[in-house]
């Protein structure tokens, strides 16, 4: 709906940059130290002046930014607001439940611990490759690739 928002709006376009978590160059460095667990769990705004806000305070903010200041007024009334802080961190933490990805957290933690245990790990067997004689089509094929 935002993205669209600004799309039809020109005055809008470029106040509001979205990042995806899930891309291999996602870099938590980059946007205000938001690692990819809390990231997931809520969302996350960063500042022009590196402030990173959360919950239900970055919809406000930004639709607030994007001409819809209504959507800030209301949320900000006493118990009305109250209500909508209660309604997101409900709604953020089924979420991944409701669209069947409840297990992406535990993915990441897996991940993470798998990766601490093959640094820790050392190869006791080292692997030479007699290049010398090897004609091409037994060359092994080098293939690059990213751990997501």
């Amino acid at each position: 709906f935002l993205q669209k928002r600004m799309d039809e709006n020109p005055q809008y376009q470029g106040l509001v940059a979205f990042t995806n978590l899930h891309d291999p160059d996602y870099d938590p460095d980059l946007c205000g130290g938001v690692v990819f667990e809390d990231g997931m769990r809520h969302i996350h705004a960063v500042t022009r002046d590196g402030e990173v806000i959360a919950g239900m305070d970055v919809f406000r903010r930004i639709y607030s930014i994007v001409g819809m200041q209504w959507v800030y007024e209301i949320t900000t009334l006493p118990l009305v607001g109250e209500f909508f802080d209660w309604l997101y961190d409900w709604f953020s933490e089924y979420r991944l439940r409701a669209a069947g990805r409840e297990d992406i957290l535990e993915k990441v933690h897996n991940h993470q611990a798998k990766i601490q245990e093959l640094s820790a790990t050392e190869c006791d067997v080292e692997c030479e490759v007699d290049w010398d004689h090897m004609d091409q089509a037994q060359a092994p094929k080098i293939v690059s690739s990213r751990l997501n």
